[in-house]
């Protein structure tokens, strides 16, 4: 979807859920959340309701996440895709936001992450592997720490992770 509209100036939901091979409530559905998240802009025409990838500059950051996803758009790769889909899925857990504010007041054993986040053994290892997996936290010795992956994207979500941990 979002491939798709930073390739255009406007697309009707129609279009898009058509590109995207979704029906159309699902369309609708995902434009809405991108939208209420600062990274769409809507237009009505008559019957119909155009999007254009356009940060909302009352929220926060949007500006610079529209950019850094225009960015790795660009290149117009499925790699690229994937790239925003392994980056974006780091963070929607809450209890991986908390854990990587935990670790970036600096490396932490297991014990000392179960302790501090209070999750389970089991739901904090699944939560680690998330974060490793997407190059946000490594391990060592027994102790984790957090680390940024390299570009725009990931250094944006990795600051703005922490604040939506409080």
């Amino acid at each position: 979807m979002l491939r798709g509209l930073s390739q255009t100036r406007e697309l009707s939901v129609s279009r898009i859920a058509a590109k995207a091979e979704i029906s159309f409530p699902m369309a609708t559905r995902h434009l809405r959340i991108l939208g209420a998240r600062g990274l769409l802009a809507a237009r009505r025409d008559g019957a119909w309701v155009l999007y254009r990838m356009q940060a909302d500059t009352t929220i926060p950051e949007s500006v610079r996440l529209v950019d850094a996803l225009r960015d790795i758009l660009a290149s117009d790769t499925e790699e690229a895709i994937h790239e925003i889909f392994r980056l974006a899925t780091a963070f929607t857990h809450p209890r991986r936001q908390t854990i990587y504010q935990v670790l970036l007041a600096g490396d932490r054993s297991l014990a000392d992450l179960r302790r501090q986040t209070r999750i389970s053994l089991r739901a904090l290892l699944r939560h680690l592997a998330k974060l490793k997996s997407r190059g946000f936290v490594v391990a060592a010795s027994g102790l984790y720490r957090a680390t940024t992956p390299p570009g725009t994207l990931a250094q944006l979500l990795a600051e703005l992770a922490p604040q939506c941990a409080r």
